[in-house]
């Protein structure tokens, strides 16, 4: 979910969890905002993300694919 309208749709449909559905969209795209800025963990093997060479171009980071 590193991509901003991904985790913005996520949010509307699943928060919050009591309530899933409730959030309007300007509140879901707020919150993905602020969580896509946020510093992620650093996973060993992510070189290894979309093998096939389909990585979308604004990722961050080094694959195999992309170089």
């Amino acid at each position: 979910m590193a991509r901003l309208r991904v985790t913005a749709a996520f949010i509307r449909r699943n928060m919050p969890f009591d309530l899933a559905g409730v959030v309007d969209v300007q509140t879901a795209y707020d919150v993905a905002g602020f969580l896509t800025t946020r510093a992620r963990p650093d996973f060993p093997g992510k070189e290894l993300d979309w093998p096939n060479g389909d990585a979308p171009p604004e990722v961050p980071y080094r694959t195999r694919a992309k170089k």
